[in-house]
């Protein structure tokens, strides 16, 4: 059974059983692993020893923006194995939200530091990714560098899409090499698809690492240490790359600003999420955390949780879009608000009691009000100073996370009748 709990505060994880309890905070809306370099080094190490086939994000602000945007991106992170804060205001906004001490895990530390563990057990390792001269260079440094280490291959993929075949015919190769964990160098949010679309077939570890491979190699200049303390290593990007990073950096960063803000002005209730994970089938069958969730007071509060994440969502987006505020603009803020509330955890209630009976019809009427007051959203974001009553229009992303709150409506309704048969 996967154990998924709300908690105000950190509790005794012992008493969970079976698999590997996860700690994981909500970054604008995504989940990251609220973990130290320990735990992620021995995680890893644990599933590469059993060829386990999972995946993990190392996700900066970049990842955490573009979740917000793309609802599958969003979904393949929200279903990694770890997500670890790579960027420094990832790791800074985790500490704010309660997180005290939170560190960055970023890629190619991790790459270099996990190398240097496996070279000392006799482990395999497999590189997928970057170009053949990167990889050439690549190699050569690590063998230097770790001269225990083993490199059972490493794969240099077009820039094209593989056909199956060759797709089929690079899984039989990682396979057949015995190679524990796969590191992918394919850029964001290329190499996360690619995990996630290969969890199952590849049996190994699989951890998306970005430019790793180039500052290993030597091809890319990493931000002296003093940048990357400080949480400038991505100015050290724009500076290096600022014809084809400059528009990235510009609106990531502005956004994640803006989503940061509202969440730390908004957060009602604790982010916290305790998490037992199972441990994945020697075929390398795996279930996602949500697939988990069987019995039905579980399921409500998981559902629960992710109507909160979308009210949220639609709250920022609404103060974002709105000029001047109309009398139907200041009853879907107060709707919205009064949504998170329902769904957040309250004070009178203890940590993993189920929403009563009349909690979930009051949360599906203010869902209803919201659908309905949305119905004229289109595409273009339009002030809402032209607008008839000055009724809010949305962005597409958000008219589609308003259509997922009407579907986590009927959900709902439908666990609790489940839950009452």
């Amino acid at each position: 059974m996967i154990n998924f709990q709300m908690v105000s505060k950190v509790g005794d994880m012992s008493q969970r059983a079976g698999g590997e309890s996860r700690t994981i905070r909500s970054v604008i809306g995504a989940p990251i692993d609220s973990l130290g370099w320990e735990t992620a080094l021995s995680r890893l190490a644990n599933w590469a020893a059993g060829r386990q086939s999972r995946y993990i994000c190392i996700c900066n602000v970049h990842s955490v923006v573009t979740a917000r945007q793309d609802t599958s991106f969003a979904k393949v992170i929200r279903e990694a194995d770890m997500a670890t804060p790579d960027g420094a205001p990832v790791a800074w906004l985790m500490r704010k939200l309660g997180a005290a001490g939170q560190a960055r895990i970023n890629g190619p530390d991790l790459m270099w530091r996990y190398c240097a563990e496996a070279a000392g057990r006799d482990e395999s390792i497999y590189l997928y990714g970057g170009q053949q001269t990167t990889l050439d260079l690549l190699q050569t440094r690590l063998l230097q560098e770790f001269p225990g280490l083993k490199i059972v291959g490493a794969y240099s993929p077009p820039y094209r899409a593989l056909t199956p075949e060759e797709d089929e015919a690079v899984v039989e190769v990682i396979n057949a090499s015995g190679a524990g964990t796969v590191w992918v160098s394919l850029g964001c949010p290329k190499q996360e698809q690619w995990m996630a679309d290969h969890r199952g077939r590849v049996k190994a570890t699989m951890i998306g690492v970005g430019a790793a491979f180039d500052y290993h190699a030597g091809t890319i200049q990493r931000a002296p240490l003093w940048m990357q303390q400080n949480g400038l290593e991505w100015l050290h990007r724009v500076c290096s790359e600022p014809r084809r990073l400059w528009r990235r950096y510009l609106v990531t960063n502005t956004l994640f600003i803006v989503h940061a803000a509202q969440q730390l002005l908004t957060q009602r209730a604790p982010n916290e999420v305790f998490i037992d994970t199972p441990k994945a089938e020697a075929s390398g069958n795996h279930k996602s955390v949500a697939a988990g969730l069987s019995q039905p007071s579980h399921r409500v509060m998981q559902i629960a949780t992710a109507i909160a994440e979308q009210a949220n969502r639609l709250l920022l987006e609404a103060a974002l879009v709105t000029g001047s505020k109309g009398e139907m603009d200041l009853r879907l803020h107060d709707d919205l608000a009064k949504l998170v509330e329902l769904t957040s955890e309250q004070p009178g209630r203890s940590s993993g009691t189920p929403l009563e009976a009349n909690v979930i019809h009051e949360i599906t009427q203010v869902i209803g009000r919201i659908s309905a007051t949305l119905e004229t959203a289109s595409e273009p974001p339009v002030s809402t100073a032209t607008q008839r009553d000055n009724v809010l229009v949305f962005p597409l992303p958000v008219v589609r996370a308003s259509r997922e709150l009407t579907r986590l409506s009927t959900e709902l309704n439908d666990a609790l009748v489940t839950k009452n048969s």
